[in-house]
Order: C-alpha cells, then structure tokens, then sequence
C-alpha cells in the first residue's frame, strides 16, 4: 500500500487527467453515444477520391456488426493497468538491504546467534551472542558495541560480575567468552541491577523476577544438600526434602513431625547466596553463559525490521543480522 500511495503522489496530475477524460467520456454518452457507433467512413466520391469505405465498426450493441474497433482500452482499465506496471517497477528497482561486510578479526570466532526478533517491549527485547568452539582463545566482548539502522548511536556491550553474590558489590570483570561460550545480551535494566556471569545457582534468581529468556534451573538437588550439613541420616527431613523443587525458596508450611534443623536447613540452604557460597569453588559452579544488560528504558530495535550489528572495540563489524 505504502507503494501504491507513493505512485498516486507523484502522479496524481496524470491519473486526474485521466479520470477527467473518463468522466467527460462518459457525459458524452460512452459506449451508447451515435459517435462510438459511426460505422465506417466514406471518402470523397469521384473525381475528389475513390468513394471507398474505410475503418471498423464498433463491436459493442446487435446492428452494428462484429467487426472490433481498435480503440484504447476503458479508462478504468488502463489506469489498473498503469498502476500494476509502476507498482512492479517501483518494487523490482527497491533497494535491497545489504549484508555488512564483517572486517573484524573476531569475525571468524564470533556470531550472533539469533534474537527475539521485533519487539514493543524492551524487557522482552535482546540478543545472542556466541563464541565458536573453534577458537583457539577466550574472548572479551565488554567495549564491543551494538548499532542498527534504528539507533542514533551505538550502545556499549558493558562489564559483569564473574561470581555473583547477592547484597554485595561484586568487581567487575570483563565478559570473556570461553570456545562455545554465549552471551544473551538484554536491552532491558537488570532485575538486580547488574550484568553477571550464570552459574550452577542463577536458577534461584528468577523465581521473584522475570528473566527473558528464563534462567536454567539447574541447581543443585535440595536432598544432595543434606549431606553437606550432615542430616541426611534424618530420614524424615530426607522424606520431605525430595519433594521440594530445585532452586526454589520454600515458602509453605511444614509437618509437625519435620525437626528444628530440618527446618533451618531449608530456610538457611535453599537459596541463591547460601548455594553460591557453597559451591563456589566447585570445578563446575561458573557456567560458560553471561547475562548482559544495556539497561535502557526503551526497546532499541525497530518493531518491523532492522539491521543489527556488533563491532569490536575498534569499531569495525564482527557480524550482524538483517530482520
């Protein structure tokens, strides 16, 4: 439609005049007026001309033969079909968005790896980013930006907490992605007001916040817990203990029969800052996975369809993705 509306625009004094020229057609008697029914035409009789007849009948009404008139098409024809041919002109000779060319040295280990796709909501707006397993070393995406054809400027990829604690004020590191490592890169503010690195206890983070996409529950199981305060000899808080769901706080009631330290264990334990503290020196408590927020209060891309692209510290494209 937006095409169509541009061709009337710069038109319109062509397609006017044809509609003038249909109307007055019209007025005139169109297809019933005595001259669109002449017949042929006699020239001059002798010694002027020849006195022989010339031209076509009309084929319209009975009476007046069979024989076609080659005159133009109906004014509402030919304006349909002026209009189809500027219309695929127009869309044939539309240009094409073009692929940034990548001229970044990161380009061979590092590539988007999908979006949400358009958005009207910032919070549910971000992108992936991943490193290929091929890489020969680990990669600092923080100073790296992100730029579309929708964005007045450029936003900078920031940095995050490597191990998170709740409460406290982490350093923060730069975002290195291990070979295979990802980035899911969140246009919306953080829900706890950093960008930090996933672990085996994030899971806990999401169950009073929204997370988009959601963070893995994969925390630690509540009754391979036990063991490490030494209750799990205690077959009844063992009982009750299996039934709880991973990397969630428990907030219901208790049996009467559950003990003190069951109970404690539950509310001091299973929780995100009592895992994290617990297995933080685990060989595989940190998680090859960043969660990155560019805290802004709006949605970045446009809506319907944009150009997104990711350059290094030194400006320069690394890859991008055409929606």
């Amino acid at each position: 439609m937006d095409i169509l509306k541009g061709i009337y625009k710069e038109f319109d004094w062509f397609i006017w005049g044809l509609v003038g020229l249909a109307f007055i057609w019209y007025l005139t008697g169109g297809t019933n007026s005595p001259d669109a029914h002449g017949g042929a035409y006699l020239k001059p009789p002798a010694p002027l001309d020849s006195g022989e007849a010339y031209g076509k009948y009309y084929a319209g009404s009975d009476g007046y033969g069979k024989t076609e008139l080659d005159l133009p098409d109906y004014p509402s024809i030919f304006l349909r079909n002026a209009s189809s041919d500027l219309s695929t002109f127009f869309i044939s000779t539309k240009p094409v968005p073009k692929t940034p060319v990548a001229s970044s040295l990161f380009a061979k280990n590092l590539a988007f790896d999908g979006t949400a796709g358009p958005k009207k909501d910032v919070d549910e707006e971000y992108v992936r980013v991943i490193a290929s397993e091929k890489a020969k070393a680990p990669i600092s995406i923080s100073g790296f930006t992100l730029a579309g054809d929708s964005l007045d400027s450029s936003v900078a990829i920031p940095k995050a907490v490597n191990s998170l604690v709740l409460g406290t004020t982490g350093a923060k590191t730069d975002i290195v992605l291990a070979p295979g490592g990802r980035a899911l890169i969140s246009s919306e503010r953080s829900p706890i007001g950093t960008s930090f690195r996933a672990n085996m206890c994030t899971g806990y983070l999401d169950q009073f916040q929204t997370y988009t996409p959601a963070l893995r529950d994969d925390c630690p199981e509540p009754a391979e817990e036990l063991a490490h305060v030494g209750l799990d000899s205690d077959q009844t808080c063992k009982d009750f203990v299996e039934k709880l769901p991973r990397c969630r706080i428990y907030q219901g009631t208790y049996p009467s029969n559950i003990s003190a330290s069951c109970k404690a264990f539950i509310v001091n334990k299973l929780n995100y800052n009592a895992c994290a503290i617990d297995h933080r020196n685990d060989a595989n408590y940190l998680k090859d996975e960043w969660r990155v927020f560019l805290d802004q209060p709006k949605e970045l891309w446009d809506d319907k369809s944009d150009i997104i692209r990711l350059l290094d510290d030194k400006g320069k494209t690394v890859d991008s993705l055409i929606y």
